[in-house]
């Protein structure tokens, strides 16, 4: 499909990128990171490099590294996507949380523990952060709906 309607499809990234990640379930990381590559190629020509979309292909590159053992490939990746996910308007909580759970997957890796759990705990705020504020809101919605059908 990817060839039939050529890189700057929606749809060619998409396949692409289901395909990288039927292939990494398989363990088959040649395969997979030629998806992933081309899945970013794609986003890059549809998006931008500056786009999240890119920064996603990023993490799924850094993803085949990691089981590549190519630690500084992987962690090189991830750093990409952090600077991409950060200088998007707004910055999405999910997405920067996403590449500290990467970074502490690499941290896991090289045994350094400590340095993993606190990106873990960093990511956890990242999303407690973000959820609150909605949470509050609502919250402080129901509370006036509440006392002005007393």
């Amino acid at each position: 499909m990817v060839k039939e309607l050529g890189a700057r499809h929606e749809r060619s990234a998409l396949v692409a990128r289901n395909l990288g990640i039927l292939n990494l379930d398989m363990s088959r990381l040649k395969e997979a990171r030629g998806f992933f590559e081309q899945s970013l190629a794609a986003n890059r020509a549809l998006h931008g490099e500056r786009s999240s979309q890119v920064a996603r292909a990023y993490l799924d590159l850094a993803g085949v590294s990691l089981h590549e053992q190519a630690v500084t490939e992987a962690r090189d990746a991830v750093e990409q996507a952090r600077r991409i996910f950060a200088k998007q308007i707004p910055a999405s909580a999910e997405d920067l949380s996403a590449t500290e759970v990467m970074l502490a997957r690499i941290e896991i890796r090289q045994s350094s523990l400590n340095d993993a759990e606190q990106r873990l705990n960093q990511a956890l705020q990242q999303i407690d952060r973000a959820s609150r504020l909605p949470l509050r809101s609502i919250c402080w919605a129901i509370s006036i709906f509440s006392e002005a059908r007393r």
